[in-house]
């Protein structure tokens, strides 16, 4: 393996590493919204929710993207209030 052929592997991971990171962020964004709307999480961690999530909040709200990520977040507010959780201390 020569010099370009690592550095072409070196950025095939970073791409893979960004792409996983942004899945990860978006697939987290249901559930968490889920968890605050049922108020199962302290004030402070919906304040940090509120504040990590404010980019898909605004995609929400100002893009055509609004109606997945509605039913996204509607689907985990469902799921959520059929079970019971801890409520937070």
């Amino acid at each position: 393996m020569n010099e370009s052929d690592s550095s072409k592997s070196g950025a095939g991971k970073g791409v893979i590493i960004v792409v996983a990171a942004l899945l990860l962020y978006v697939g987290s964004y249901g559930p968490a919204w889920g968890l605050v709307y049922h108020a199962r999480i302290s004030a402070s961690a919906q304040g940090f929710c509120s504040k990590f999530y404010a980019p898909l909040l605004w995609v929400r709200m100002n893009t055509p993207l609004a109606r997945p990520l509605n039913a996204y977040v509607d689907w985990w507010v469902l799921a959520l209030a059929e079970r019971e959780l801890p409520q937070p201390r």
